[in-house]
């Protein structure tokens, strides 16, 4: 089950985007005092909207033209004074404001400055933390917290036993060979099932392994040579041993899914009972990988990828048990970097941090694990959290937009004029039926039954690795819980879940600089509320939209209606694959279309929404010169996506992620908006638009 600690699975859920790009490398901190500037740009503020305020009209840049370029006119004062921190290849404004001041939360919680409101909670979170800053015993354990896996590994002879390895890797938080986890049957929504997916590559993708002896590849070679070296290998068979692994993966590659394929729902809803799955892969014993995991062996799976499986059973028997082996051990250095000596943490930086992210050096160990310490205990720590840093009055002012922007979505269906009305009529009866959940899940925790040991690291990072993935992975073939989450509550994003048709809004994002219940509504509706907006469009983008009310897989659409919404689409497409951040290189529109489609609706449903906050409460004056509180709206939007990062990390998005560079979600989104032409006094011209 490829759960990660603090993670999403895009495949489960759509998200807003930025945190889901960027690795712990992006973490660093800031103190909260009055507003200041630092080093690196970034604004430090507590909960007044004075200074939040004084914010907002400080990262304009007046001198650009709002016509020509909003991005930097909302935010080109940031952008121009802006340095990446050490160890960061990018960093988002609001994101990096809201997750620095997590960070402080937790560094002052971890050494005691607020009253613990579950004592036995801190204490786990103070043993986690303390054991990942103890290098001097990560130093004198050096392999043994993985040992006894490459044990496994060095004695796999078969088949049968390179299964069971693979799974025990899975069980310890390295993704290796496929990709697995639970979520809810496309098409029974109230049952979860198993699903399999394509996976085990080293680099960032299948695009990554296009060509030969390209810089990505040549760099993947030498950082798994010092691997084999750091194991015990000679520097000559360790190069070559890279060299036969590469090779492997490149059949990986080579029968894996584009992203287009894997994101759309329809082809990768391939159920099968798990006899006949074992009959099409007779030569992968599967019983040995869940017994390794001990899980039971399900009665039913869904096969995303087929062909990748298929290639599998071709290739796993014709591979030498010798690469099969030393695929696994560098796979399982590769994925416990982190948690080993200083010479395993700097060649993984050296690949994955300077060449492929840009760094010029890595992030410090106190910003690494106060960033791990939230990602991995994150709902233990907002168990405190939440109590401390959310008023009543906070989460009143979130139900109220929430509410605002969950009507505002149904006027928007009830008055698409291009839908029929057997299409609407279904629309409307899945906005309705849309739960919507803030703040934090209702659950307890389950990393407070784990035990920790200071002078354990890597151990303790299994141990929350081991307990997710079981969870997860027990769930396959239990009803669903629509009240769980995919995330814990500190996380700095949203999400919206297709198939339990329900959008999330962790506490993390409900702060500054999203969010604030003394901000000027403009700024709340403009920053958070066009994310909410966003989640909601995702119910009926063009994935989202194949989902019905329950969450099942249904082709609801009239014929009439599902053409119009293509058509519509694509011209999503042409806009956003017409930008070109580089020279030759453009925006994939096809890639990046739901969240585009997301980015578009969600800041129209934000808009409209403001506009009825107003007729309900009055008109509230901008309390900056020289900009309507329209306007402000829009910058608040606009400022939610500045961004700096390298061209390294860059070039990589463009690749692989799912959304537009930030810079081409602002532009393309003002660009399609009536509203925005007319806060500004520019001509309208005709935009692309489906909500």
């Amino acid at each position: 089950m490829e759960r990660r600690r603090g993670s999403i699975s895009w495949k489960q859920v759509l998200c807003v985007g930025v945190l889901m790009s960027v690795p712990l490398l992006l973490l660093w901190a800031c103190r909260r005092s009055s507003t200041r500037k630092q080093p690196n740009g970034v604004p430090n503020f507590d909960h007044s909207s004075e200074d939040a305020i004084k914010d907002v009209a400080a990262t304009i840049d007046i001198s650009v033209d709002p016509g020509k370029d909003f991005y930097r006119f909302s935010s080109g004062s940031w952008l121009r004074d802006s340095k990446l921190p050490p160890g960061t290849s990018t960093l988002s404004r609001s994101f990096y404001i809201a997750q620095s001041r997590i960070t402080q939360f937790t560094r002052d919680l971890i050494a005691g400055k607020y009253p613990p409101t579950n004592p036995a909670g801190l204490n786990k979170i103070q043993t986690y933390y303390a054991s990942c800053m103890d290098l001097e015993s990560i130093e004198k354990l050096g392999l043994s917290p993985v040992q006894p896996l490459l044990d496994r590994i060095d004695h796999l002879s078969d088949m049968s036993s390179f299964m069971a390895a693979t799974g025990a890797l899975q069980l310890a938080n390295v993704p290796v060979l496929f990709g697995s986890t639970v979520f809810p049957d496309s098409k029974s929504p109230a049952m979860n099932l198993l699903q399999f997916t394509q996976g085990g590559l080293g680099l960032a993708g299948p695009s990554y392994y296009a060509g030969a002896q390209t810089a990505p590849q040549q760099g993947y070679v030498s950082f798994m040579q010092q691997m084999f070296t750091f194991s015990g290998m000679n520097s000559v068979d360790a190069l070559a041993a890279a060299q036969r692994v590469l090779a492997f993966e490149m059949q990986l590659a080579n029968a894996s899914w584009s992203f287009a394929d894997l994101n759309d729902a329809t082809k990768t809803y391939n159920p099968t009972s798990f006899s006949d799955f074992q009959g099409t892969t007779p030569a992968l014993p599967w019983k040995a990988l869940f017994d390794a995991q001990d899980i039971p062996v399900p009665s039913l799976i869904n096969v995303q990828v087929p062909p990748f499986f298929a290639a599998l059973q071709q290739v796993l028997p014709a591979t030498p048990v010798a690469v099969l082996r030393d695929y696994l051990k560098v796979h399982l250095l590769l994925g416990m970097a982190q948690q080993l000596p200083q010479r395993f943490r700097n060649a993984y930086f050296e690949l994955y941090g300077k060449q492929l992210g840009g760094l010029s050096e890595p992030q410090p160990r106190a910003s690494y694990c106060e960033a791990a310490t939230v990602n991995d205990l994150g709902d233990l720590i907002a168990e405190q959290y939440v109590q401390i840093s959310l008023s009543a009055n906070d989460k009143e002012v979130v139900n109220e937009l929430v509410s605002d922007l969950r009507a505002e979505l149904r006027s928007t269906l009830a008055n698409s004029g291009w839908m029929d009305e057997p299409t609407r009529k279904v629309a409307l009866a899945k906005a309705n039926a849309m739960i919507s959940q803030t703040v934090a899940p209702s659950t307890r925790p389950p990393e407070a039954n784990l035990t920790f040991d200071k002078l354990q690291w890597a151990e303790n990072f299994m141990a929350v690795a081991r307990q997710m993935f079981q969870l997860n992975a027990l769930q396959a073939g239990r009803p669903v819980d629509r009240n769980a989450w995919y995330t814990n509550a500190l996380t700095v994003n949203a999400y919206y879940d297709p198939q339990r048709n329900v959008i999330v809004v962790p506490a993390g994002i409900l702060q500054p600089p999203f969010f604030g219940s003394g901000f000027p509504a403009a700024m709340n509706y403009g920053s958070i509320g066009a994310i909410v907006g966003h989640e909601l469009t995702h119910g009926f983008d063009s994935n989202g939209r194949r989902f019905d009310a329950s969450g099942r897989l249904d082709d609801w659409w009239s014929a009439a209606s599902a053409a119009e919404f293509a058509q519509r689409a694509e011209c999503f497409k042409k806009e956003y694959s017409a930008f070109e951040p580089f020279p030759g290189i453009h925006v994939n529109g096809s890639q990046t279309l739901n969240e585009n489609i997301a980015d578009n609706g969600g800041l129209g449903l934000a808009y409209a929404a403001y506009q009825n906050w107003k007729k309900r409460h009055g008109p509230q004056p901008s309390p900056i010169r020289g900009l309507s509180d329209d306007q402000l709206f829009f910058v608040a939007f606009g400022q939610t996506w500045a961004t700096v990062s390298t061209e390294a990390f860059e070039r990589a998005w463009l690749m692989g992620d799912p959304h537009a560079p930030p810079e081409y979600r602002v532009r393309g989104s003002v660009a399609n908006s009536e509203p925005f032409s007319s806060a500004f006094h520019l001509s309208p011209e005709k935009g692309c638009r489906i909500w």
